[in-house]
Parts: structure tokens; C-alpha cells; sequence
């Protein structure tokens, strides 16, 4: 009597997992597909996103000593579309960096016999959209300008032989 109970038991399993199975299946397939779909609307939107660039000056005169260090650091807020966006959060490499060149800085000297300059970081920006792979609008830049003091570096005289 145990036994064709057991096996009543077994069958009864047996036929409502086999009738919970294709439910499950179903319901499964329906959320990738759901979760899928809302990724693409997600991605198909734009975003405005924050990116910090470390930027280093080059092409600075050997005659020329920095008076004070120039900001380092250059904050854009730029709209990019949701796969931009996520391609450059997390699949990119992180090292932001971009030099800046000096060559074409043009100097006035202050009241202190210092040499002072400017670039407007919204030059810099647009030459950073440039060197990307895809189309940035830029929104925001800060600092919005980036200034330079710097003297002239004391040049050593050769010493005066005596002549006997």
C-alpha cells in the first residue's frame, strides 16, 4: 500500500512540474526581452555627462619660470547619447589627459615685472571634441579661463677673467 502511495506521490510531482515548466519558460523569455527593450530606450537617450582632464602645459619657453602653478585640471559637462555614455564610463581607458600648448600664449608684463597670460578653456575644449571618437556637445567648461604668471629666469654671467 506504501509503495503504489509513493508513486501516486511521484507521479502527482512528476506532471505539475512538467505544467510548471513552460509558465516558468515563458515568463523567463518575456523579462529578457522586456529587460532588453528597456536598455535600447535607455542607450537611445541623451545624457549630459561630467569628464575631468588633466591637462599639461607644453611648449613653455626655456627663458620662462612658472610665477604660480596654472590650474591642472579641466571640467567639461558634455551631452553624449546613453551608449557614449556608457562605452566611455566603462569600457574606455580612464586616462583622461590632454596637453595644452603654450606656443601661441601671448604675455603682457604686470606691475611686478611678471608675465602674465590667459586661454579660454572653451578653446580647449573644442579641440578635445575633436580628437574623440564621437560627436560631443559641450555644454560647460570649468574653469572657464586658465591663467599664467611667469618671469623670466635669471641667466647666469660667465665670470670676468683676470688678466694679468
Amino acid at each position: 500500500m506504501k509503495s503504489e502511495y509513493t508513486e501516486l506521490l511521484n507521479d502527482a510531482r512528476k506532471k505539475r512540474a512538467g505544467k510548471f515548466r513552460r509558465p516558468l519558460y515563458t515568463f523567463v523569455i518575456c523579462l529578457a526581452i522586456s529587460i532588453f527593450l528597456w536598455v535600447l530606450v535607455r542607450f537611445s537617450k541623451d545624457y549630459i555627462y561630467t569628464v575631468e582632464y588633466h591637462l599639461t602645459y607644453t611648449q613653455v619657453p626655456d627663458y620662462l619660470k612658472w610665477v604660480q602653478e596654472p590650474d591642472s585640471l579641466l571640467t567639461l559637462s558634455i551631452k553624449v547619447q546613453g551608449f557614449d555614455f556608457f562605452s566611455e564610463e566603462y569600457f574606455r581607458a580612464s586616462d583622461r589627459s590632454f596637453e595644452v600648448s603654450l606656443k601661441r600664449l601671448k604675455l603682457r608684463t604686470n606691475a611686478e615685472n611678471q608675465l602674465t597670460g590667459f586661454l579660454l578653456t572653451r578653446n580647449i575644449a573644442m579641440e578635445i571634441s575633436r580628437e574623440t571618437n564621437y560627436p560631443l556637445e559641450i555644454y560647460s567648461t570649468s574653469p572657464d579661463t586658465i591663467f599664467f604668471r611667469l618671469e623670466r629666469k635669471l641667466q647666469k654671467r660667465p665670470a670676468m677673467l683676470k688678466v694679468l
